[in-house]
């Protein structure tokens, strides 16, 4: 993703703030995917998956784990307005296996691969931060979605 088009995006994230009535506030913003989040005035953290779903980064150091930074957050007062998913379980992490080149985002127990390094760039993920960890564990982990 350009600057150009990620400025759009925060852009838009910001927006957010108009009000709407209550059926509208709630549909996923597919738009703002891969925009990272914050809610005004609180510590919480959010990533916007594929599908424009809000999903809570549980502490710091699930945070760090993933992301390369706290570069560019978005504060968003109306967050409460994008629908949500499941936050992500304490202790996310990016995987890949010892003998096998795709990475996957680690969360409840279920590896999800990350198609491509446009995704790892979308999402600010951070290529330093893979763990490389054995491929028969990789191979043993229920498969969940992609993560594109």
């Amino acid at each position: 993703m350009s600057a150009q088009e990620n400025d759009s995006e925060r852009m838009r994230a910001a927006q957010m703030t108009e009000a709407r009535p209550r059926e509208v506030e709630l549909r996923p913003r597919p738009s703002l995917s891969g925009c990272r989040l914050t809610d005004a005035g609180a510590a919480n953290v959010f990533l916007v998956d594929r599908d424009g779903y809000r999903r809570r980064i549980p502490n710091y150091t699930t945070y760090s784990r993933l992301f390369r930074d706290w570069s560019g957050l978005v504060e968003t007062p109306d967050i409460e307005g994008l629908a949500k998913r499941p936050d992500f379980a304490a202790g996310t992490i990016l995987v890949r296996g010892d003998a096998s080149g795709p990475i996957y985002l680690l969360d409840h127990g279920r590896r999800r691969v990350i198609t491509d390094g446009a995704v790892m760039n979308k999402y600010w993920f951070n290529w330093n931060r893979v763990f490389v960890i054995r491929q028969v564990l990789i191979d043993h982990m229920p498969l969940g979605e992609e993560w594109e």
